[in-house]
């Protein structure tokens, strides 16, 4: 008799913790988070430093539900992915990089490490030129930056729903080099 009941507990536990990873698995990527979050980086970029303690405390949330949305196969999620990319690298291992990778990014060039990623960087050594992505030592190894980003958005925006203030960024952009600044 005890033993059933402690079958039936184990199976019971079993079967609740399966309901809820199914429940917070499909949930909707928050993009109300995900694009405060690039309104934030936007506001440091001009100077604006009142958000960086929060961003830096929320950026492993902001990765993980970007990451969730491509992995999704959402169509907003490519758009923010470039937006986010103009404010450093992307790093391919990572399961954001490898995300983008496999869920709409696999034509996008990036810059290739000789390296494991693990090991110092050397950005003259290590960054020697573009390839299109390809397994380095079993998985893809290298970095998707602002040029190589913004190059494949421009190819492929029309098959993705796009970012209002990625766009925005790219007319000031513009103004800035027509201008000269």
């Amino acid at each position: 008799m005890r033993k059933k009941a402690l079958m039936l507990f184990a199976g019971t536990t079993v079967l609740c913790l399966l309901l809820v990873l199914i429940v917070v698995r499909t949930s909707p990527p928050d993009f109300v988070f995900m694009d405060q979050y690039l309104a934030n980086w936007d506001k440091l970029n001009v100077g604006d430093t009142r958000f960086l303690a929060s961003m830096r405390r929320d950026k492993e949330r902001f990765e993980s539900e970007l990451t969730y949305a491509l992995e999704k196969g959402d169509k907003r999620a490519p758009a923010r992915l470039v937006c986010y990319g103009r404010f450093g690298i992307i790093q391919i291992p990572s399961p954001l990089g490898s995300a983008f990778l496999h869920h709409g990014g696999a034509s996008c060039d990036y810059i290739i490490s000789i390296h494991e990623p693990a090991e110092p960087r050397d950005p003259i050594r290590d960054y020697v030129q573009y390839f299109r992505p390809h397994p380095v030592y079993g998985r893809p190894v290298g970095d998707y930056t602002k040029a190589t980003l913004r190059s494949w958005w421009a190819s492929h925006k029309a098959s993705y729903t796009g970012f209002p203030l990625y766009d925005e960024w790219l007319r000031r952009a513009s103004v800035k080099s027509r201008v000269g600044n």
